[in-house]
């Protein structure tokens, strides 16, 4: 059997064994409208309830401020057109120039319809300095929108900074934090946010679920119609299985998020090599710098046929040819087995 190794953890994570063993009764047996009002509905809505208290708790957050999305991307869109559209005056909104699609996309959908959009330029290593924001923001500002972690380089912002100059100008401040939550720990009321994206599937949850945070007394627009379920703000029948996966996936990252930074730093300092037995791959890895910042998932040998221990190395610039390793270039996140 062909031996591989997943290099692309930024992209995606393979599923916590025990969030998937989690999301099978309600899959299989328990799979009930948590929104219908008879019998057969009530643990669905229990387990939703827990769910939502277990990953509020991970952020440091009310239960009543986490909502659940389809993802990341729903959250960011939510959070940029929520503002916009909930704002008669088109005040402004701004964000970096390194975001990711879900927020840059989304400012220019409602900058073609007349709400203005401030791009703020990154220094060379991928930060937004709180003077750059300093220098943009004004009292016309409505929402200050950065990522937590970039999703390509892994730089980690000052987010805490940046929030206390947008609310000092009585804007909002929302952080796609996807590439953060599970990774590093976040806590939404030291970081002083507003508004955070979350997806499930960068912290070895399952795909199409994440949630946004979003502070009490903040208003934004809902962003789906129809049902009234995520408190009349988010319509669609719930996705048990998949938030009470999420739940787990996220517990776990979280509790597991010491030791799992610990194993990196150390074995950050090692050479990687194909096979330290025959060769060195075609080219060396070079890493700018090793961020501390690593997932509690999984990464696969189909030479072992079993789960081994995932390494992350973030903010490396290189293109490795290794015989069936998988991964964008440059590499986000690159696993081996310990």
């Amino acid at each position: 059997m062909k031996q591989y190794i997943y290099a692309d953890n930024a992209a995606t994570t393979q599923l916590d064994p025990q969030a998937f063993e989690a999301m099978i009764p309600w899959l299989r047996d328990e799979y009930g409208n948590a929104s219908q009002p008879y019998s057969f509905s009530r643990k669905p809505k229990k387990a939703i309830a827990e769910a939502r208290a277990v990953i509020a708790e991970c952020i440091n957050a009310d239960p009543e401020e986490i909502y659940f999305t389809s993802g990341g991307t729903e959250s960011d869109n939510w959070a940029i057109k929520g503002s916009a559209f909930s704002d008669s005056g088109h005040h402004a909104t701004i964000t970096s120039q390194i975001e990711h699609h879900a927020v840059l996309h989304s400012c220019e959908a409602t900058e073609r319809i007349g709400y203005p959009v401030a791009y703020l330029p990154a220094d060379e290593e991928g930060r937004i300095l709180p003077e750059t924001l300093d220098r943009y923001i004004s009292d016309r500002t409505r929402l200050v929108s950065v990522m937590t972690a970039n999703n390509e380089i892994g730089t980690i912002q000052d987010i805490a900074g940046l929030a206390d100059i947008a609310h000092a100008h009585g804007a909002m401040f929302h952080t796609d934090a996807v590439q953060a939550v599970g990774h590093i720990p976040i806590d939404v009321k030291a970081l002083d946010v507003d508004m955070l994206s979350a997806s499930a599937h960068k912290f070895n949850g399952p795909r199409g679920i994440g949630f946004l945070y979003i502070r009490k007394g903040i208003k934004v627009c809902p962003f789906m119609d129809g049902g009234g379920q995520e408190n009349k703000n988010r319509a669609g029948t719930e996705n048990t299985a998949a938030i009470v996966g999420m739940s787990i996936a996220l517990m776990n990252n979280t509790q597991n998020m010491r030791n799992t930074s610990n194993s990196i730093r150390s074995l950050g300092q090692h050479r990687i090599y194909r096979d330290k037995e025959k060769a060195q791959p075609t080219q060396k890895l070079k890493a700018q710098r090793y961020v501390q910042f690593s997932s509690a998932g999984r990464t696969e040998s189909s030479r072992q046929g079993f789960p081994v221990s995932q390494i992350q190395i973030r903010q490396c610039e290189h293109d490795i040819q290794f015989g069936g390793l998988f991964s964008q270039t440059p590499i986000s996140c690159f696993s081996i087995s310990e």
